[in-house]
């Protein structure tokens, strides 16, 4: 959060390499950057994304389902319970 104009990704067997948000280094969806370098992108235009791939691409799912939201409860029920009995669980 103290930096989000970068990403950095970090390697095991080389050292970590910055990238900084460019339209040029996007691969998939470039639609995903709204504002150029040097302007921030913060919590809401996180929102505003989802609700662009949802409106705009309706047949495209590339964002969370129900079954994910699911998932991600029975994950931390399961992470909660694990936490009580001091055990591993099976999820």
């Amino acid at each position: 959060m103290e930096d989000l104009e970068n990403v950095e990704v970090g390697y095991r067997d080389k050292p970590k390499a910055i990238y900084t948000k460019d339209h040029g280094l996007m691969s998939v969806s470039r639609n995903a950057i709204d504002y150029p370098a040097g302007h921030t992108e913060g919590f809401a235009d996180a929102i505003k994304q989802v609700f662009k791939q949802v409106y705009h691409q309706p047949k495209v799912k590339n964002y969370a389902q129900f079954e994910d939201g699911l998932r991600q409860m029975i994950l931390c029920e399961k992470i909660a319970e694990s936490a009580k009995t001091s055990k591993w669980v099976r999820v």
